[in-house]
């Protein structure tokens, strides 16, 4: 769809468009997902600013790539006359063109990551990989205003953190001196026209809070104005402007993490956050509502120049560890509410049926015992328009879990069982059964000497549906069944190829005893006949 405006700036949303619905039972597909509401949001900048739009709203990313240059080049010229004509347009009536790429990225954290082929340090442009930067240095001071103006609106901006639009075939790098000796002499002379300072091409990466309808996307809309502005710099504009050159620190690894399940509420939820070795965190936060009802916040960004202490924080989630073992955990942000458990199968169909939401949560952990994983979480969680109290048996994790090599099938299960037992254990597959794990029983802690651990799936075979449970420790040896209540199937890459990785809630019992655990299973996914891993 190409929409004719007249204000001197170009808006193009190349992944507007949708795909195919996947079947469940389809654990390799690999298409990419497209940019969810990028094309309603482009087409209502367009008629804000007046400006003129190129918007995709129906080819699918995965059969056409309309921001891969050797895609566009080979299969939609069309859009090469589109950008040059509009930056002949813009440059003849105002010696420059400013055209903006609009993205979508599938974080749930209020973000927009800007990509200009560059890093900012020292108020200079610095190239990123073998990327060229996208702009001349006199637009710098539109990104601090349209910072500051995100800002306002509760919404962080970063330059190049997450996608800095640097590689050679996304299609901010044709506006560069790399494709400046081009045979096609359209992408030739778009070179030269952004090598020359006349094209400032931005590519806005819009987490999700941003696309879906509501005051954080409000908030974009009008803070985009300030890119279309031509001003000069704004000396009040200087903290902005340093918080747009936060760079990547290394640091020690940090991983934390969380398990409950209440019972009585119907609630439980599985949040961890972790700081990797190159400063870069990352947090989650899956909270399991009734019977079908799923909440969902991710983030991650580079860890500012601090050091964490007693305190580990991403993008709303907060931990901080207290005496004694404690561990607090807060969060307070946008989420995406689901109205089924199993969208991550078909992410692109999930996302589409999520509705913007918040979620607020307050917890702190206990251990049942010195230096004990296994605890009870207190607090309250607020999701929605509903507010619920949790009192829970909770399993934590401090540090990565290491993980031995070889396994193709893996379960994972927190146990309790009334108030004075709560086991945990894990069973590896390699094909023979490997089982460690501990239990604490009446205010003891006991490593597993042995175990076992079945597993009966559903009909269909994709989800597992109970277990039968074996561990023994020093105390004797407990025998529990498990069924499942509530399970969220995902399909994760590895090195080595895909996982398919079901977590949820399960009702156990033994010997009278009933208890309300989460559980974690995962499996290889066999690779089709004739395909490579």
């Amino acid at each position: 769809m190409y929409h004719l405006g007249r204000a001197p700036i170009l808006l193009v949303a190349p992944h507007g468009g949708r795909r195919a619905k996947a079947s469940a039972l389809d654990l390799e597909d690999p298409r990419k997902v497209n940019d969810l509401h990028t094309a309603e949001i482009t087409l209502e900048l367009a008629r804000l600013l007046d400006a003129t739009a190129i918007v995709n709203r129906a080819e699918d990313r995965n059969r056409l790539d309309l921001n891969r240059v050797t895609d566009v080049r080979e299969r939609a010229p069309w859009l090469l006359d589109l950008l040059l004509d509009a930056a002949r347009r813009q440059i003849a009536a105002r010696g420059e063109a400013v055209i903006l790429f609009l993205h979508g990225w599938n974080a749930i954290q209020p973000y927009c990551d800007v990509g200009i082929g560059a890093r900012l340090a020292g108020g200079a442009l610095v190239p990123v990989r073998q990327g060229v930067p996208t702009i001349p240095q006199r637009f710098l001071p539109r990104l601090a205003r349209f910072a500051a103006a995100c800002r306002r609106s509760g919404i962080e901006v970063t330059v190049g953190d997450r996608y800095p639009a640097a590689g050679r075939e996304n299609m901010m790098q044709i506006f560069t001196r790399r494709f400046a000796a081009d045979h096609d002499p359209r992408i030739a002379e778009l070179a030269a026209l952004g090598a020359g300072g006349q094209i400032a091409a931005v590519q806005l990466e819009l987490a999700v809070p941003l696309r879906w309808p509501g005051a954080l996307r409000a908030g974009f809309l009008q803070a985009v104005e300030a890119l279309a502005e031509h001003r000069g710099f704004d000396a009040s504009l200087g903290e902005h402007w340093t918080s747009l050159e936060r760079g990547r620190v290394r640091s020690d690894p940090i991983s934390l993490a969380v398990e409950f399940h209440d019972g009585g509420a119907g609630i439980g939820g599985f949040a961890a956050t972790e700081q990797l070795a190159s400063g870069r965190r990352q947090g989650r936060f899956l909270v399991c509502v009734g019977a079908n009802r799923l909440g969902l916040f991710t983030g991650e960004h580079s860890a500012p120049h601090e050091d964490p202490g007693e305190a580990l924080r991403c993008c709303g989630l907060e931990w901080i560890r207290g005496a004694s073992g404690e561990l607090r955990l807060r969060f307070d942000g946008p989420s995406l509410a689901f109205p089924r458990t199993d969208p991550f199968l078909d992410l692109e169909t999930g996302l589409a049926e999520a509705e913007l939401s918040h979620l607020e949560a307050t917890f702190v952990w206990r251990p049942r015992t010195s230096g004990a994983r296994l605890g009870h979480l207190e607090g309250e969680i607020r999701y929605g328009d509903s507010t619920c109290p949790i009192s829970a048996p909770a399993a934590v994790r401090v540090g990565s879990r290491a993980e031995p090599r070889g396994w193709r099938e893996r379960t994972a299960l927190n146990v309790p069982l009334g108030s004075e037992t709560f086991l945990s254990i894990v069973s590896r597959r390699t094909p023979e059964e490997h089982v460690d794990g501990e239990i604490v029983h009446e205010g003891c802690l006991e490593p597993l000497i042995s175990g076992v651990v079945s597993v009966r799936n559903r009909a269909d075979g994709l989800l597992p549906a109970a277990w039968r449970i074996e561990a023994a420790s020093r105390s004797g040896m407990l025998r529990v069944s498990g069924h499942v209540t509530y399970a969220v199937p995902v399909v994760r890459p590895t090195p080595e190829g895909k996982l398919f990785t079901v977590f949820g809630l399960a009702r156990f019992t033994a010997d009278g005893r009933v208890g309300f655990g989460t559980f974690e299973h995962s499996r290889d996914i066999p690779a089709r006949e004739g395909a490579s891993r």
